[in-house]
């Protein structure tokens, strides 16, 4: 018994997937990735990723803010920010007065207790800073709304602590 075997016609068309299934297939995914990272960056419990921006504070101060966290097992918070212009955010440092507090939105907190980096003499553009504030009474959790009033009364709102 032989056997044969059928080689393709090349007249013959190959089935081949339509180019409109091809863009819709990468249109979902993409549509399913886009869902996926929103969802989860609006219900992670550090907020949104991008802090709240005040031009008044980067202006008057010459900072802007990059995270607010808790540390210490919620016995510090941790304002960090980057100097915009080192002889303006020197200004904020020149006397305790100057040093923004934090206010616990929906609560009648406020934290004043700082703890200032060592290096507040040397800064620098560019470079990030830190303050961290005692929260003895634990008023700031992860996920708090918290707004960073400054001196002047220029104020950074709603930043989302970590």
């Amino acid at each position: 018994m032989t056997m044969t075997t059928a080689l393709p016609d090349a007249r013959q068309p190959v089935a081949r997937v339509p180019r409109f299934t091809l863009i819709g297939g990468t249109a979902l995914a993409a549509a399913v990735i886009a869902t996926v990272l929103v969802t989860s960056l609006r219900s992670s419990p550090g907020g949104s990723v991008v802090p709240a921006v005040s031009p008044a504070v980067e202006t008057a101060w010459g900072v802007r803010a990059t995270q607010l966290a808790t540390s210490a097992d919620r016995g510090l918070v941790d304002f960090r920010f980057i100097v915009l212009d080192a002889d303006k955010a020197f200004n904020m440092f020149q006397d305790v007065s100057n040093l923004p507090v934090l206010r616990v939105e929906g609560s009648n907190k406020v934290l004043r207790s700082v703890v200032s980096m060592a290096a507040k003499h040397d800064l620098a553009a560019g470079r990030t800073y830190f303050l961290l504030y005692r929260d003895d009474e634990g008023a700031v959790k992860r996920g708090s709304r918290v707004t960073i009033q400054f001196h002047d009364g220029s104020k950074i709102e709603h930043v989302v602590t970590r």
